[in-house]
């Protein structure tokens, strides 16, 4: 057998003395609570379970994000199929890659307001995950709900406020957390006081900080200039003035602090970067309003006006450079859903609304325009787009939907760009039988050329050629690209069962096979004394993708595997970004009698050689192991949670990586609500 499929048969065999109970399963009391299935809005911005949903898309919910302990938001993605992350393993410089497609082809919203900053060798999200309820990834091209970008597809996160820990009747509470991760010697607590001082105002507000040193790898040696602190606020405030209306206003702060590399990505420092003092802020402020009445069928309302700026400060620690970088995005989203019937036979559910975002950016060097961040610029983009969910005979469904956006973008010393683009979709699935239901989908993307492979100019980076000569690398603007445009077909079925082995347990399976086709693929080239940016005329990517989730009480499993495979279709060559095949499996026991929940999680990665020599990487499997402990008797007011990454400390390189990921690291944490 294959040594990487093989590694998990060890984890199984430790745990299965643990899930031996369930062969007695006949004499053990069924589970008195039946874990229901994610709701998401991502899919189709109309509430629905994922796993009824023609799309594939991914929900981590916040019992997930306390017990996983992730160190940063991305580190939510690993087990999900399709989806992987890029820049290393530092917390302010990784990026979601979503079936093979990262950057700016992601389109990253927190509370409904767009992410989109983008620089350099920098991270794009900045949240910690203690504020967040929960995560959707939405896998595929996305543009036809959420605008230029969604290629790759879609990452929508939301925080938390006071109602999701408030029980009934309770006017206020507070919540203290603590945590330990040994990789880093990663120190973090949090503080969260909520309150419903009457029936129509509730408010949450909360601080988290962690600071750590410089990471560890599984050869014991450590990641130069990764140690950083960090520390982050949120305040929500929730305004019901009836039972239909909520108005939300939320303000989040993300402060982090780091010594490292220009670039995150370059640890030995081949580029010879200089060594910078990085100060990374983020501000995002929200202004929501949700109306929604079962009884009014023709408005459900969703609205969101909001601010996003961050900012980034880099000082060489030698006083010779001094860089700023801000980007500003201002926004509203309007969106509501109209439903209404044709006789007894079409139901329909028809969403419409207008999106307008004007996106600023600015950068210095040592007060004047800097090359990596140039020129100074402005960009609207509005798009409106209706979509309509018709149910056919109660068993068919069929969704359709367009959106057309207009982008305007306005440097302040040269020629502008503006330009529209299309995006339709639809969608027909079938529920055969209540257990099974398949799909056929197609859907269309794009994404306005950005501001780096449009203008950028200036130094890349210096390398050194011995014994003594130092040569930079210089960017190419090319103020003549294209937008991308992706035309995806998808075909899938998913599987739904209750009862199938114990009372009460679940088996949920969605497996799907996709080719996504890109015109103008906009492809960065790194060569010997330059950096050019031009459009690949014809790109493509096909995968498979599985994810399941069975749950009987006293044991659970679950398995997410992906192979996706990416060409450059005119010079009929591989894709650089395209990861490795994965699968990840986990399964555990919530021992009865104890509170106890314990598990075992695989990580199988293939090696990836459909690349350029250097860029080739081997394959490697770790495995995690994790205990949690909630004692029925606190009544939920008490959690720890511990859990080991990497357990064998395995010393390897994700493919999409240049930098090495961390060793074996032991998290313990606890949680006290009040």
């Amino acid at each position: 057998m294959h040594k990487h499929f093989g590694a998990p048969l060890f984890g199984a065999g430790i745990l299965l003395p643990l899930i031996a109970s369930v062969a007695q399963a006949q004499t053990q009391p069924a589970p008195t609570t039946t874990r229901l299935d994610a709701v998401t809005v991502s899919a189709t911005r109309t509430e629905q379970t994922a796993i009824d949903t023609p799309e594939a898309v991914s929900v981590v919910r916040r019992e997930d994000i306390e017990k996983r302990q992730p160190g940063s938001v991305v580190e939510l993605l690993r087990d999900i199929p399709g989806a992987s992350f890029s820049g290393g393993p530092r917390g302010t410089a990784v990026r979601p890659t979503i079936r093979g497609l990262g950057g700016e082809r992601v389109v990253v919203r927190l509370d409904n307001a767009r992410q989109n900053f983008n620089a350099e060798h920098k991270g794009r999200i900045f949240v910690e995950p203690e504020f967040l309820r929960q995560v959707d990834v939405l896998r595929g091209p996305g543009s036809t709900l959420f605008g230029s970008g969604a290629l790759g597809g879609v990452m929508n996160m939301t925080t938390v406020d006071a109602t999701d820990f408030l029980k009934p009747g309770q006017m206020m509470g507070g919540r203290v957390s603590a945590g330990y991760a040994s990789a880093s010697d990663k120190k973090r607590g949090s503080l969260m006081a909520y309150a419903r001082p009457m029936e129509t105002l509730d408010f949450l507000i909360g601080g988290s900080a962690h600071t750590q040193a410089d990471l560890r790898h599984g050869n014991d040696t450590h990641l130069p200039y990764s140690a950083e602190r960090n520390r982050s606020a949120l305040f929500k405030v929730g305004i019901n003035p009836d039972t239909f209306h909520r108005i939300t206003l939320s303000a989040l702060r993300y402060d982090g602090d780091e010594k490292a590399g220009a670039s995150a990505e370059d640890p030995l420092n081949v580029h010879k970067n200089p060594t910078v003092d990085r100060d990374t802020r983020q501000d995002t402020y929200t202004l929501s309003w949700n109306y929604k009445n079962p009884a009014d069928k023709l408005f459900d309302v969703q609205a969101t006006l909001y601010r996003n700026q961050a900012d980034i400060e880099e000082k060489t620690r030698a006083s010779v450079r001094h860089d700023t970088r801000k980007q500003t995005v201002n926004g509203v989203d309007v969106a509501n859903t109209s439903r209404f019937s044709f006789g007894d036979s079409a139901h329909n559910r028809l969403t419409y609304g207008v999106e307008y975002m004007e996106e600023k950016q600015e950068g210095r060097r040592d007060g004047s325009p800097t090359p990596g961040f140039y020129p100074d610029a402005t960009m609207k983009t509005t798009g409106v787009f209706v979509q309509d969910e018709i149910t056919l005979f109660t068993d068919w469904t069929l969704t359709a939907g367009v959106r057309h956006d207009r982008f305007d973008l306005s440097p302040t010393d040269r020629a502008g760009r503006d330009g529209s683009s299309t995006s339709p979709k639809a969608a027909l699935s079938w529920r055969v039988t209540p257990w099974f239901m398949p799909y056929v989908s197609y859907a269309e993307a794009f994404r306005a050329p950005n501001l780096k492979g449009l203008y950028n100019q200036g130094t890349h980076f210096t390398f050194f050629t011995p014994p003594s000569t130092f040569t930079d690398n210089t960017f190419v603007p090319n103020p003549n690209l294209r937008p991308e445009k992706a035309r995806n077909a998808e075909l899938g079925a998913s599987f739904r069962f209750q009862n199938l082995a114990l009372e009460r347990d679940s088996l949920r399976l969605k497996v799907s096979g996709f080719e996504n086709r890109i015109k103008d693929y906009i492809e960065q080239t790194v060569g010997a004394t330059t950096t050019t940016t031009s459009n690949v005329p014809n790109a493509r990517i096909r995968g498979v993708e599985l994810e399941a989730a069975y749950d009987a009480g006293i044991v659970f499993a679950s398995l997410g595997a992906s192979k996706l495979r990416g060409d450059n279709r005119s010079s009929h060559t591989p894709l650089e970004s395209i990861p490795a095949a994965k699968a990840v499996t986990t399964i555990g026991t919530r021992i009865p009698g104890t509170d106890l929940e314990a598990g075992w999680r695989t990580h199988m990665v293939a090696a990836q050689n459909r690349a350029k020599t250097d860029k080739k990487s081997g394959g490697y499997t770790i495995h995690d192991v994790f205990v949690s402990w909630a004692p029925e008797q606190f009544n939920d007011a008490l959690r720890v949670n511990l859990t080991a990454d990497n357990l064998f400390d395995r010393y390897y390189k994700p493919h999409e990586s240049a930098i090495y990921a961390a060793g074996r690291d032991i998290r313990l944490s606890a949680v006290i609500q009040f």
